[in-house]
């Protein structure tokens, strides 16, 4: 349950000399980059309740979906906390991906936002309905903290939002024709959504011929 979490972490702070936390990204590898906007609150977060360091796990060795850049704004907030990490998103897209950045960043916003998903209608290994996991107050929006907790690969992108992420994409292709090396960062980056094309939009769909 991570509705306390902040609460027992608090409580650890109080009685320990040193506590260090690990912080594992479900969500990072060929999966939507839904913690991107919010590790600046993750990292300040821990410094605030005391905090003495964090082991980030979350890279995987393939230069797929957000990784790297995942990767790196962990790092430039581990080390200082108040980094502007809009700033440094900024930076690190157009220094990986040249002239797409700005397409790049466009499905960072989209990807982020909990009602670019809903929930997968299958059941789980254990035969729970998905469905059910997030009813007990059906007017409380999906909070950020459950789109990117381990309830991460129950959700599913809709058919609209990956619609609008193919659109981006191609833009994205378009932008770096010209420029092999972003063209490559571009393509590794794609992965994260052609994950989600693959496993959600129905075998007749046309583009899935060609992903």
């Amino acid at each position: 349950d991570f509705s306390n979490y902040g609460a027992e972490l608090g409580a650890w702070t109080r009685i320990a000399d040193k506590v260090y936390v690990y912080d594992y990204w479900l969500g990072v590898w060929i999966g939507q980059p839904v913690n991107i906007p919010t590790i600046r609150r993750t990292i300040r977060f821990y410094r605030k309740l005391g905090v003495e360091g964090v082991w980030l796990d979350g890279l995987h060795g393939v230069p797929a979906g957000f990784e790297w850049l995942t990767l790196w704004l962990w790092a430039q907030l581990a080390w200082n906390p108040d980094f502007d990490a809009d700033r440094g998103i900024n930076e690190f897209c157009e220094a990986y991906y040249g002239a797409a950045a700005p397409y790049i960043q466009k499905y960072i916003e989209l990807a982020g936002k909990p009602e670019n998903y809903s929930m997968d209608p299958r059941p789980d290994h254990r035969g729970i309905d998905r469905t059910k996991v997030f009813t007990d107050d059906p007017y409380r929006p999906l909070s950020y903290e459950k789109l990117r907790g381990c309830w991460l690969f129950h959700r599913m992108l809709t058919t609209r939002a990956i619609n609008r992420g193919y659109e981006v994409f191609e833009q994205a292709r378009k932008a770096v024709t010209s420029d092999s090396t972003a063209a490559r960062h571009v393509e590794y980056t794609r992965m994260a959504l052609q994950n989600a094309m693959l496993e959600w939009l129905p075998r007749t769909d046309p583009r899935l011929n060609n992903e």
